[in-house]
């Protein structure tokens, strides 16, 4: 029994733990994208990590930038990330440092 211990804690260990799952990235509109995140409830800002990462890297296949338009985080059993982006011309108009702010549990991006 007791050879069993090391397995069993290992299993009981994995939802709180390092794996990260991403989502395809969605699009939602013009130029607008969402992704999401999910990892174990240990490290929450994984799934943000994550998915920022992600946006980054579709955004650089269009030779574009990333610009953050919303991030929303929650973490229960797991933690879960959705983070939606632009990806933008560097000398498009639209494409301007984010400030970002939280309203009611969502973190919320406006352009200055």
């Amino acid at each position: 029994m007791l050879r069993f211990i090391p397995i069993l804690l290992f299993v009981a260990t994995l939802p709180v733990t390092g794996c990260v799952t991403t989502s395809n990235v969605v699009p939602m509109g013009k130029d607008t994208y969402m992704i999401s995140s999910t990892s174990g409830r240990a490290f929450p800002e994984r799934a943000r990590i994550y998915a920022v990462k992600r946006a980054n890297s579709f955004c650089d296949a269009r030779k574009l930038q990333m610009e953050p338009v919303s991030e929303n985080s929650s973490t229960s059993i797991l933690s879960q990330a959705e983070f939606v982006f632009r990806c933008l011309n560097e000398n498009d108009a639209d494409y301007r440092r984010p400030d970002w702010h939280k309203d009611s549990g969502i973190v919320l991006i406006e352009k200055r």
